[in-house]
């Protein structure tokens, strides 16, 4: 088995120019065998995710990235960017 991280995105729903343009990301551990199960487990995570708040919170959009960690160690390098 193997870790990955995965960014999942979501968009604010409700009333109001504000709330619809309101974008949330999530970033999720996620243990699978391959990448294509990752993103299986991590697109159920989002649904859940949209399904387990209240109808106007938010609404999932998709998993953008997914990135496999090597080892899970004390101060492992998880992610960056420039």
């Amino acid at each position: 088995m193997n870790w990955y991280m995965a960014k999942l995105m979501f968009q604010g729903k409700g009333s109001g120019e504000a709330s619809s343009q309101r974008q949330q990301e999530q970033w999720r551990l996620i243990r699978a065998d391959e990448m294509a199960w990752a993103i299986e487990k991590a697109t159920v995570l989002g649904w859940l995710e949209q399904q387990g708040t209240d109808e106007d919170a938010h609404q999932f959009l998709g998993v953008t990235e997914i990135l496999q960690i090597p080892t899970l160690e004390d101060g492992a390098q998880l992610h960056h960017s420039i």
